[in-house]
Parts: C-alpha cells; structure tokens; sequence
C-alpha cells in the first residue's frame, strides 16, 4: 500500500447546488422555453457580396404569426450559424427552433462551400473578415432585425464563431456565441495532429470532409492542400503563421474587451476536450487581465459570461438546443434565466462516479502527486535511486518488445483526477527521432482496464514552449505545452527528457482500482492500416508525415528512471469525491447535430443527462 497525501479541503474548490431543486428542466430550475410562440418561414438563396467580390450563400428562417402564417411583426435579435458545411445526411437548413422562440435564425455558407464563392479559408482571417461584414449585414440590414445579434455553431462552424467573435469592430452587434466541439488552436494540436503526430481524424477529413462541403472544387483543392501540406512537412504540418493565424488563444483577449459572452460545449470522448478546456481558461484569464496562456488562480474572479460544458460524448454529440436558448436569452436579451449567476462556470462530467460537477477555475490544483517508474513494471511515490533503463523497440505494440507497461498499487479508499496530466520520461534513441505514446488505465480489481486518458510526442517537436506550460506547486510541468515550430532532431543515444501532455479529465478512481501506464511506440495496424484510409470511429494517433517515414523507423529506445533520470507520471490526485455531485437529467429539447433535429425518445439515437444545476 503506498502513501497517498490527502489535499486539504482549504485547496479544493468544492461547488455548491441549490437547496432547492428545479421547478423546470432546464439549467437553474427557473426557465424553460415553452411552446413554440412563432411560426418558422424560410427564405433560401439570399446571396451577400463580401469586399473582395465573393459571394456567400443564406437561408433565413423568420418568425411567423401562428394564426396568420404571415412574418411575425415587430423585430427580431439575429442568430448566425457560419459554417462551410452545405449538407449532412440532408442539405442544411437554418434551425427554425431559434425561429420558433423569436429569433431570425440565419444559416450562412461560408466561402467555398456549397453555393458560395471563392476559397476555403478554415476560420482564417478572411472567415473573420466575412463573419464581420455579416454580423453588421444581420444588425442593420436585415430586414426585422433589432440590432442583436448571436452566433452559434459546432466544430468548424464554432471554430468560425470564435474567429470572427475575436476579430469584430468595437462596439459589436455580437452579443454572444455558443462555439461547440471546438475551442482556441484544437485542430493542429489536437483533432488533425497530436505532440506533432497525424490522427485518423486528419486522414478521415481530408479523404471525406469535402463531401460535407457539397464537394466543391474549392473544397477538394482545400483538403488536398492540407493533406499534402502535412504529408511534405509544410507549413501546414507546424506551428507556423498558417496556424497562428486560426483561432489562436489570443483571440480571448477581444472577446472579454467587447464583452461577448461564450459557451464552449465539448465532451471528454471528442477530439478536443483539452482545447476547449484551455479555451475556457484563456478567456477568464483574459477577464482578469492576466496572460490567456497562463493557469488560472485558485483565487482569481470568475465571470459567469465565459462557462463550459463536458460532458462523456464524443464529437458533436450531447448537444441542446433549449440550452443554446437558454444562454441566447440570457445575454443577448438580458433575460434572467437562472444561469448568469453562478460561480462555478465549469460544468464537468466526472466518470467512475457518473456525476456531474461544478467547478470554478483551472487547474482545480496545484499540489500533484507524482509517481515515479520503477522496475518490475511498478509505479512509486518515492524515487528509485539507482539508474534503470529498459528497452523499447519502434513497432506495433502487438510486436515483441514494442510496449512497457507500469502500475500503481491499489487506491483502497479510491481518489479523484481533476485536471490536466503529464508523463516526464528520459529516453534515447539510436537514431535521430524517437515516438512514444503513452496510455493511462483505470483498472479495477478483476484486472478489466478501462482507458483513461492519453498523449504523444514526437522527439523531433518536443521542444518545450516554458511561457506557456503549466507547472505545479513544485515546478514539474502539469501541462507541456510544445512549440511544434521546427523539427530538431536527436542526437542518436543521447539521454534527453520529454514532456507528454495527456489530455485532461474529470475521473473517480474507485476503491481498490489501479492505474497502468502503457508506454508504446507506434500504432496498431487495425486501427491504422498500412494501406487505405483508417475506417475506426475512435479518434487514435495514425501514421506519420515523410520526414517522420524517414527518422522514425527502426528505432531502439532506452527508457530511463532513477533520481539521476526521474521519469514519472504526474497527476492532480485528490480524495475520493470532493466535489459535490449536482443534479442532472434528460432535457426535452435534446438535439442531433448530424440529423439536424430534436431526438427526444427515438428509438437507436443516444440522448444524454445534463447538468441542470449551475450552481450560484
């Protein structure tokens, strides 16, 4: 049984719930949306000139009178979806849900998708550039438009909402956006590329995501551009002005100072939950003046107009569409709705337990436990003081020799992750690049792991940036994060150290569980084949750019451990259930991104509880 240090309450950010208990389904227990009130019209192919002559493609749905069936009177605030997408399983249409509720819902191509003209741009600064000139369109032109307006969207359409809420004029229309599956900088650190890796997420888009476009020729000319651009080690494959010029994290600092409210909306099993968690931190740092990069304080001031939900779903998934409404009404009309109070913005689904949580800043701490590698496949608390080193071949982890594998003892009252998680490993490698992937598991005492979390890196892009890393209380980075701006490779049997960054997460251990570290090299052909697009639905690290063909294989690795080379896993462990679980439930209104529309009880289509207590 090892030592585990109990945090003192005094550090834990424990969140309150309501006394009282909701008189309605929906966050806050205070407001719902109701029937609809309006009729929905839809008027198509509305066709607006950008500056530079291309031309955007709109579908408006307005409000109507119930008994009439004509276009409501009066005027209306405006929410915008800008998205590249034309069609799913069915062309897109503005939400008419929005409509329903008083709204003008606004659908707008953007550029080089479906019937719009010009290039693709990827939430780039054109995107912004048009996402500008719409906003002003939707507040002044648009004909029963109060002025108000919103955007909404999930994965590359909240990609375009936070571009463009990041580049408006002062004194915006913008009153607030709702960015889901998404978040600042994900795509190359976290969806397409990984500690500088290729995912099946990469070649699964630029193999299908053209289809989705409408298969343009500017979208075929956009994904073969990317495609080839990481594949030949351009710009594309680092973290160059291509990249630095979509969705950076200093976008946050315009959209405090314009005071445009966001919702970020993610899900553990999504391609990027770090991002939007990090989104998240950016902007309340932001609104604290302090550097969006940075780990918040514990003790820092929160604002209620920057939250997250996350949630245990995967990309696009555990949507609602009444608690988009919700967040509409709440800062774009000035409605009191129950969810603009709160001080824990963070509304967290923590599994093992099953329960949501509120939780107020990031990382919830600073105190890390730290376990370090030691020989027979253990984990330890104290540190080996002679030298080990074992060896590990580049391979497929079915390969002989091509995995190492490390375990805790027991938790026997169990323990809590909060947070975001690292592996510092020494290694070598016999030639002048190195890949290690490294896997955490719970484990329960019938020896069944269940995956927890996991992270890359790439010898070459491992270059730490130190501004930008979150540490510890004890100085050990708890977040690496990496330059990604030019490969420098290794000098072959050189001992140097890495910095992997698991992805975060929210996690009860149970008494009597374990963790596992699997250390491996390279991926699994059946899930990244050898020949062909990968086909698996799960987001997994797969294949590797020319330069990486050429350094990579062959390789014969040393791992060190000791005091001389302290490898370690460092984890934000606090006590079996800290945080108070709050109330959660099925909402009415739950939507389906990729159908388009509310699934409230049909049969074969997942819906999910939410957090309907946000806390105060």
């Amino acid at each position: 049984m090892f030592k585990h240090k109990i945090m003192t309450f005094a550090a834990i950010l424990i969140s309150f719930s309501s006394e009282i208990y909701a008189k309605t389904a929906y966050p806050g227990g205070a407001w719902e949306p109701g029937p609809a009130k309006y009729g929905v019209e839809i008027v198509q192919d509305i066709r607006l000139k950008m500056d530079d002559g291309v031309v955007l493609n709109a579908s408006i749905a307005y409000p109507t009178d119930l008994t009439t069936g004509k276009q409501a009177e009066g005027k209306f605030p405006v929410v915008i979806e800008h998205t590249p997408y034309a069609k799913f399983s069915a062309t897109l249409q503005p939400n008419s849900y929005f409509s329903e509720h008083g709204y003008i819902s606004v659908l707008i191509t953007a550029r080089g998708g479906g019937k719009s003209t010009g290039q693709v741009d990827n939430s780039g600064l054109r995107d912004a550039k048009d996402g500008q000139e719409v906003i002003d369109w939707a507040a002044h032109k648009l004909n029963k438009s109060d002025g108000r307006v919103a955007m909404i969207g999930c994965s590359w359409p909240g990609m375009i909402a936070l571009s463009t809420a990041g580049h408006v004029r002062e004194k915006s229309p913008l009153k607030a956006i709702i960015a889901a599956c998404s978040g600042f900088e994900s795509i190359h650190r976290e969806a397409w590329m990984v500690g500088g890796l290729p995912t099946t997420a990469l070649w699964q888009v630029t193999q299908n995501a053209q289809f989705a476009l409408g298969d343009t020729p500017a979208a075929q000319q956009y994904f073969k551009m990317i495609k080839d651009g990481i594949q030949q080690s351009a710009e594309q494959a680092y973290e160059r002005r291509y990249w630095r010029e979509r969705v950076s994290m200093n976008l946050a600092k315009p959209i405090v100072e314009n005071d445009i409210a966001v919702l970020l909306w993610s899900g553990w099993r999504d391609f990027v939950p770090a991002s939007a968690l990090r989104s998240y931190t950016a902007l309340q740092n932001a609104y604290n003046r302090r550097p969006v990069y940075a780990a918040m304080q514990a003790n820092q001031k929160i604002s209620p107009k920057y939250q997250i939900i996350m949630g245990d779903w995967g990309h696009s998934e555990g949507l609602d569409v009444g608690i988009y409404l919700q967040w509409l009404e709440t800062w774009v009309r000035g409605i009191d709705t129950g969810i603009q109070d709160t001080e824990t913005p963070m509304h967290l689904f923590e599994k093992g337990s099953n329960q949501w949580v509120n939780i107020k800043s990031y990382p919830v701490t600073t105190q890390y436990e730290s376990f370090f590698l030691q020989p027979n496949e253990r984990l330890e608390q104290s540190q080996s003081v002679k030298t080990e080193n074992e060896k590990i071949n580049w391979g497929e982890p079915e390969q002989n020799g091509t995995k190492r594998v490390f375990n805790t003892q027991i938790f026997p009252e169990g323990a809590t992750l909060a947070g975001p998680m690292s592996v510092t490993l020494y290694a070598s490698s016999n030639n002048s690049n190195l890949v290690l992937i490294a896997k955490l598991f719970d484990v329960n005492p019938q020896g069944q792991a269940e995956l927890l979390t996991s992270g890359a890196i790439l010898g070459s892009l491992s270059q730490l940036d130190q501004d930008k890393s979150w540490k510890d209380k004890h100085g050990n980075f708890i977040w690496p994060w990496h330059k990604f701006y030019r490969e420098q490779y290794l000098k072959p049997n050189k001992v140097y150290r890495f910095d992997v960054a698991l992805s975060p997460r929210q996690w009860a251990i149970k008494a009597n569980h374990r963790l596992r570290l699997e250390l491996t090299t390279a991926q699994s052909e059946s899930i990244c084949p050898n020949e062909g697009i990968p086909t698996t639905t799960h987001f997994e690290l797969c294949g590797q750019t020319l330069s990486q063909l050429k350094t990579v294989p062959g390789g014969v690795y040393h791992l060190f451990y000791g005091t001389e080379y302290p490898s370690a896993l460092n984890l934000p462990l606090l006590p079996l259930d800290p945080f108070k679980k709050i109330h959660a439930g099925q909402i009415p209104t739950a939507w389906n991104e990729n159908l388009r529309k509310i699934v409230k009880q049909e049969p074969l289509i997942p819906t999910y509880a939410l957090p309907l207590d946000w806390g105060k």
